[in-house]
């Protein structure tokens, strides 16, 4: 049985410009769930201090996935609270 309940996430980003493949996979695994109705607070630690500054953030493409920008520019990632 599938439990349709909202839940509360943490996506914890541990890369930032050294590995922009996972950097973005953190950023879409956030969206997935933003997508689906869920709470998600995005943590960034260690590495992940490189993309503090979103325009930084921005140029972390991952080979293979959507734009960064048309991901941190969709609704559902408006209320997402960003945490360093």
């Amino acid at each position: 049985m599938v439990n349709l309940n909202k839940q509360s996430f943490a996506v914890v980003m541990t890369t930032g410009t050294n590995d922009p493949l996972k950097t973005e996979l953190a950023v879409v695994t956030a969206f997935g769930l933003r997508k689906n109705g869920h709470k998600v607070d995005i943590i960034q630690v260690g590495e992940a201090g490189s993309v503090i500054d979103t325009e930084i953030l921005r140029n972390c493409n991952g080979f293979g996935l959507p734009p960064m920008n048309k991901i941190l520019d969709s609704p559902e990632m408006s209320d997402v609270m960003w945490y360093v």
